[in-house]
């Protein structure tokens, strides 16, 4: 009876952990969006000088294609119609890309 249920205690922690590394993949890890957003905002609120009445929306994707780190995007939508789209423009993070949608 105990080796079954060591058994049973095996196979559901292994399936536990491809289930939640899975998500981690699917999802994306919340630490690289939120460094990407970190700087984004940054980028924004110092480097560009807006204010937060100037930005009407800020939205983070997750490309389904692509390779580390360039399939996070953030859209930043303003008040002037105007959209904003930054990725990241190396391997090392040390710049983004900023595409700017007129309306």
């Amino acid at each position: 009876m105990k080796k079954w249920l060591l058994v049973f205690y095996f196979v559901t922690s292994i399936g536990m952990i491809l289930y939640f590394a899975y998500q981690n993949y699917r999802t994306g890890s919340v630490e690289d969006r939120e460094e990407l957003l970190a700087a984004v905002i940054f980028d924004l609120y110092e480097v560009q000088s807006l204010t937060k009445e100037d930005v009407r929306d800020i939205e983070v994707f997750r490309s389904d294609a692509g390779i580390y780190p360039y399939f996070y995007n953030v859209l930043v939508t303003l008040e002037n119609g105007d959209a904003l789209s930054y990725t990241w423009g190396s391997p090392e993070k040390d710049y983004f890309d900023i595409d700017v949608y007129p309306k």
